[in-house]
């Protein structure tokens, strides 16, 4: 899909003022080539019965004024129909789906169904060439064990591929929360942020833990919360 020039100038000529004019957006240090998070939800025990409608989650991560919003939907999978239990990879520019990927390691599209899951993994944006590639290692919980990956999808720009020197918290935080059953949730975090140049070395300091859930003062999680 070709992005439009007119977009692609207006993108270009924001994330040149930003990157010149402002030091409070701009959270990535100079030279950033690749964003790595390790992500960890916990959750309480399980209702009686066989409900597992829920709970679902998503993990997002996207730059600000970058047409590129890729996410990870946790315990159920929306394309092409809603459907519980499982892992799927989205990429969007805008409103429209460019690429998607199902976790099919086993247990495939299983139904997180334990007492006190606590669900680990990390998740990495970095720049190849003329891509955004979005990845997805190390996943671990209770009820799905141990999946290593990783699980990539990629959006593709044109000319030029933005900065992520732009990254900030409160872009993944609008992007990244309950979908259904915040009665289930006990915490949503990001319990580290590593920036690499180019070459693969760390550049600074690694970013301590940001909480998503419960939502702190001015960071609030997007929450379409039904309850059980």
């Amino acid at each position: 899909m070709k992005t439009n020039r007119g977009i692609w100038l207006t993108t270009a000529v924001l994330a040149a003022v930003l990157l010149q004019t402002s030091s409070t957006l701009a959270q990535a240090p100079s030279g950033t080539r690749a964003i790595e998070q390790d992500w960890k939800v916990e959750l309480l025990v399980m209702p009686e019965g066989n409900r597992l409608t829920s709970p679902l989650f998503v993990s997002g991560f996207a730059i600000p004024y970058v047409s590129a919003l890729f996410q990870c939907t946790w315990n159920h999978r929306d394309i092409p129909i809603l459907e519980e239990g499982g892992i799927q990879l989205q990429v969007y520019k805008w409103n429209n789906l460019l690429d998607d990927k199902e976790i099919v390691t086993p247990p495939w599209r299983e139904r997180l169904s334990i007492d006190d899951e606590v669900i680990t993994w990390t998740q990495r944006l970095h720049i190849s060439d003329l891509s955004y590639v979005f990845t997805v290692t190390n996943i671990s919980s209770k009820t799905w064990g141990t999946i290593p990956g990783p699980y990539t999808v990629k959006r593709t720009f044109s000319i030029w591929a933005p900065p992520l020197e732009l990254y900030t918290f409160d872009e993944i935080a609008k992007n990244s929360g309950i979908v259904m059953g915040g009665n289930r949730f006990k915490t949503m975090k990001i319990s580290q942020t590593r920036f690499y140049d180019a070459n693969g070395n760390q550049l600074g300091q690694p970013v301590g833990e940001k909480q998503l859930f419960p939502p702190t003062p001015g960071h609030p999680s997007y929450e379409f919360v039904e309850d059980d």
